[in-house]
């Protein structure tokens, strides 16, 4: 799955302005400075950790984020899902910022 994971990273570069990854917990996986400058206007942080759904405006669009994230995969035997989701996402001002968010989730192996 790495090839495969590796080529949908890259797809996603571009044709989106951000792409980062994800832990089990929802959590940025590494620091993602193009995510840092969109939601604190150029002040640089760290999200390294940090979830994502901490950015989310609406516990609707968390919920229903975790809940895409956490579906079954389909037993067709994909090992991956992908879809797209409209978040508000909140910058450090308290502005509302309107995204689409592409994901990819993938079943690692145990190996």
């Amino acid at each position: 799955l790495q090839g495969t994971s590796s080529a949908a990273s890259t797809l996603l570069d571009l044709v989106c302005d951000v792409s980062f990854e994800l832990d089990a917990d929802l959590k940025f996986r590494d620091e993602v400075p193009e995510f840092s400058a969109m939601v604190t206007l150029g002040n640089r942080i760290n999200i390294k950790g940090v979830p994502l759904t901490s950015f989310m405006v609406g516990e609707d669009d968390k919920k229903s984020f975790e809940q895409r994230l956490h579906a079954e995969l389909p037993g067709d035997g994909s090992r991956s899902l992908a879809g797209l989701q409209k978040l508000k996402l909140r910058d450090s001002l308290g502005n509302h910022v309107e995204t689409e968010v592409f994901y990819v989730r993938y079943e690692h192996l145990g190996t």
